[in-house]
């Protein structure tokens, strides 16, 4: 049986579509409580309120596979159309990416750093890609996280979900990169 995380989760729309598929969801995680709890009653208990951008690869039980259906009413006809942006919690600077300047690093234009952070909702794409990143670089190093003691609460949320979230990370192919 594969395993899944179901980040952004939502009401559970993808979860029960992969659970009808025999997927096991190891981890589920929204940011809303009350899509957290309705996702608790169409698919399961293991399912946590937290804020991916506090989230850590501590957090994420291992498993075969990720889905996430991030936020994307900034690249919607019926949101704002406001695009990706993230924002250098450096030097203030807010920049758009798409798929013409996106790079694994997404260099800030106005310092150069790399330490940013969603400007908009559909910017928690690049949430999932740093979890990636981190579980790219545990696996392949066996390093610390970048994040430790900085979580606490996403650690304690998840702790308090039972013992049906393992505290693991996920082993990810680097040919998938």
């Amino acid at each position: 049986m594969y395993t899944l995380n179901d980040f952004f989760c939502g009401c559970g729309g993808l979860g029960l579509g992969f659970q009808n598929a025999g997927f096991k969801i190891v981890g589920a995680w929204d940011f809303d409580k009350y899509a957290v709890a309705t996702y608790r009653e169409n698919v399961g208990d293991h399912v946590v309120q937290a804020d991916i951008q506090k989230m850590c690869i501590e957090d994420v039980p291992k498993a075969d596979v990720w889905a996430f259906g991030f936020p994307c009413q900034d690249l919607s006809v019926a949101g704002k159309q406001a695009g990706i942006k993230l924002e250098c919690a450096d030097c203030g600077t807010v920049w758009e990416v798409s798929a013409e300047t996106y790079s694994e690093e997404n260099l800030c234009p106005g310092c150069g750093g790399t330490n940013h952070r969603a400007a908009t909702r559909s910017g928690m794409f690049f949430e999932i890609m740093r979890l990636l990143a981190e579980a790219r670089e545990r696996a392949g190093e066996g390093s610390e996280s970048a994040c430790s003691g900085k979580r606490e609460g996403v650690k304690e949320a998840s702790a308090s979900a039972g013992s049906r979230i393992r505290k693991s990370w996920v082993q990810v192919s680097r040919t998938a990169f």
